[in-house]
């Protein structure tokens, strides 16, 4: 098998330099964090010395961390000032503009007007519910758009907190129907798992 270095230098012989995208470091365990320090050294030495470059998708918190931990000649140069923006050398992720927000929803098959407004732009709170959707069996009602009405008879927009907790539940369900399998656990026995992955993963 060929090493992380041979990839790299054929990659850089082929005029286009090993990219590897980190995506949430700041998920890693605890174990993990305290050796922060020297692994981002590590890693900084690594990409100089191959050539390779590395795109990290963190939050703020994280990247405000270890931005300084990177040399500069390593680290994203934007082509512009950078007033009023909190952190530097990186690229922030918001909400999506409208008009592609709007392609994203009809892809995923959203109608308008089934998310608030605040939240209709938000690319993750748009796969969340597309997932959760598209999850259902044939026959079954949608949890997402059979709702209550409002006080106007109108059902009130999703938010975004509602569309994680039905995401939520939809990872319990996955989870349990993964551990009932091997006992043949169907109906009312297959809930009770799922209520208790709920619960281990509220503690």
């Amino acid at each position: 098998d060929a090493s992380p270095e041979e990839v790299a230098r054929l990659a850089r012989r082929a005029g286009r330099p090993l990219v590897l995208l980190l995506d949430g470091p700041e998920e890693m365990p605890p174990a993990l964090a305290h050796r922060l320090s020297g692994w981002t050294t590590g890693t900084a030495a690594w990409l100089a010395r191959t050539g390779a470059k590395l795109v990290v998708g963190c939050r703020p918190e994280y990247w405000e961390q270890v931005c300084g931990l990177f040399p500069g000649a390593l680290r994203h140069a934007p082509a512009g000032p950078q007033q009023g923006r909190p952190l530097t050398d990186c690229v922030p992720l918001g909400d999506l503009p409208e008009a592609a927000a709007a392609k994203a929803r009809a892809r995923y098959g959203l109608p308008d007007g089934l998310l608030a407004e605040r939240h209709a732009r938000h690319p993750l709170t748009l796969r969340l519910l597309a997932d959760v959707r598209r999850a259902l069996p044939p026959g079954v009602p949608d949890p997402t758009t059979d709702r209550r009405p409002g006080v106007d008879g109108a059902a009130p927009p999703l938010d975004r907190d509602a569309v994680l907790s039905a995401y939520l539940d939809l990872v319990c369900l996955r989870t349990a129907v993964r551990l009932a399998a091997p006992h043949g656990l169907r109906g009312t026995a297959l809930r009770r798992v799922a209520a208790r992955v709920a619960g281990r993963l509220h503690e």
